[in-house]
């Protein structure tokens, strides 16, 4: 499978990225959905979770299993802490909408990480709960 390939944000309209985690069992692979949203909007119409967690090392990266609800589909490489955290919070019948800095922001992407960044304290501000994973 490739590397997942991120469609661009919008400039300057305060748009970010959820992550719609899917249900699963503790051994299936991790599977998310990618969708963007108007960072105004989200408090009214769209609750989901702020994913805090120590980043740790990228050491032996953790594949997940990622789509944009069209045809990109890919993988995104994430640190073996994060993995972790995805399969404890994960739910085994339904699926759970979540704001996670490594996966929401195209990493590779610095123009984006700079417009990004000063949009945490809302996005944190703005969710509905905040999980903390320490490892």
């Amino acid at each position: 499978m490739e590397p997942f390939e991120y469609s661009r944000l919008p400039v300057a309209q305060n748009e970010i990225r959820l992550i719609t985690l899917l249900p699963g069992r503790k051994n299936d692979q991790i599977e998310c959905e990618l969708s963007i949203r108007k960072l105004e909007a989200l408090a009214d119409n769209t609750p989901y979770e702020a994913l805090s967690y120590c980043w740790g090392t990228m050491g032996a990266a953790m594949k997940i299993h990622i789509y944009d609800g069209s045809s990109r589909i890919g993988i995104v490489l994430v640190t073996p802490t994060l993995h972790n955290a995805l399969l404890v919070f994960r739910r085994e019948q339904a699926a759970r909408k979540l704001w996670i800095d490594a996966i929401c922001i195209d990493q590779m992407n610095d123009k984006e990480k700079n417009l990004q960044i000063p949009l945490m304290r809302q996005i944190y501000g703005g969710s509905s709960g905040l999980l903390i994973w320490l490892g």
